[in-house]
């Protein structure tokens, strides 16, 4: 090592190359604790524009659902209809009744509730009325140790009824 080079160590000019060398190795890490919080930035930006979506979303399902019984409710109404066979009422209210155009439709439908399906209605209600719905999109799903028990969906106006 020249006399120069040792002098430059221990002098003010070895204090600035070391300053220099030591500031080029900040720069460097400084750069990339930069990139890395745009990332960071970024990436918490759309977490927060998906969670503020999603609470739009949910808070719009709730004003459009104010007073509209839930989905645990209409199961045990529709339970009590159809214990007391009154299959009008449970096709009114929970049915999309707005497919029967005509007053046959509606006498036929009944006809077959009380005919073909009331025992298996009934048994399917009595063991969603035994459980709580998971709630998938605009569907109750109702199900038990056996499967599937009943499945509501949301209709248009926000309540729940079964299709047919």
């Amino acid at each position: 090592m020249t006399h120069h080079a040792r002098h430059l160590g221990h002098g003010p000019a070895g204090q600035v190359v070391r300053l220099l060398r030591n500031t080029r190795v900040a720069m460097g890490v400084i750069c990339a604790l930069i990139a890395s919080l745009s990332l960071s930035a970024c990436s918490e930006a759309d977490t927060a524009r998906q969670a503020v979506a999603g609470a739009a979303k949910t808070a719009s399902q709730r004003i459009r659902t104010a007073g509209i019984p839930d989905a645990q409710n209409v199961v045990h109404r529709m339970l009590t209809c159809a214990r007391a066979g009154n299959w009008d009422a449970y096709i009114e209210f929970y049915a999309e009744s707005e497919k029967l155009r005509t007053d046959k439709q509606r006498q036929d439908l009944i006809y077959r509730f009380r005919s073909h399906w009331s025992s298996r209605v009934l048994a399917s209600l009595e063991r969603a009325d035994q459980v709580e719905p998971v709630i998938d999109g605009d569907q109750a799903i109702f199900s038990d140790d056996r499967g599937v028990a009943f499945v509501l969906y949301r209709k248009d106006d926000g309540h729940w009824g079964f299709r047919l």
